[in-house]
């Protein structure tokens, strides 16, 4: 799955900022998987946003 496919499921749902934002907070999940964010920064920014990810995507299912 890529950036665009959750942002497609999620677009009928939000509002165009809500899809920049959450496109902005899979960038940082996928940075994270490919070992480009590390260290403190890295742990706050998923904590955020992987909560985000996670409730905008129960609005899905």
């Amino acid at each position: 799955m890529t950036i665009s496919d959750v942002g497609l499921s999620i677009g009928h749902t939000s509002s165009e900022k809500n899809l920049d934002r959450i496109k902005d907070e899979c960038s940082t999940l996928l940075a994270f998987l490919d070992g480009r964010m590390k260290g403190k920064k890295l742990q706050n920014n998923l904590r955020r946003q992987t909560n985000l990810v996670i409730r905008k995507v129960r609005i899905i299912a």
